[in-house]
């Protein structure tokens, strides 16, 4: 039932990000004056394929901002020790993953 609900969201999200997309697109196509439906690329504006795998440039030095002790985003990324670049783990995900200690005495 959860995994509907997230799916249902994902796909209401990429409609509306798609519908934004369009919105963009017609109101520049109408500002510079071209065609929303016509786009033609020069031959200058081509380049040839080479064929294989297009290298790909790796990052030399990637650098994050530090964790704070105030924010509690933070808390949960310094005990799984995250960066401030990775994403919180999912609720459900910890909920059905971690084993807490029991309580004495129950």
């Amino acid at each position: 039932m959860v995994m509907e609900k997230v799916v249902r969201k994902r796909k209401e999200t990429k409609k509306a990000a798609l519908w934004d997309f369009k919105v963009v697109v017609k109101q520049r196509a109408e500002r510079d004056g071209t065609v929303l439906e016509e786009y033609w690329l020069g031959d200058d504006d081509l380049e040839p394929d080479p064929g294989g795998p297009l290298p790909i440039e790796q990052p030399t030095g990637i650098t994050t901002k530090p964790l704070s002790t105030t924010n509690q985003g933070d808390w949960i990324r310094m005990a799984f020790d995250l960066t401030s670049n990775d994403p919180l783990p999912d609720a459900n995900y910890l909920r059905a993953n971690l084993k807490m200690p029991s309580r004495i005495g129950s």
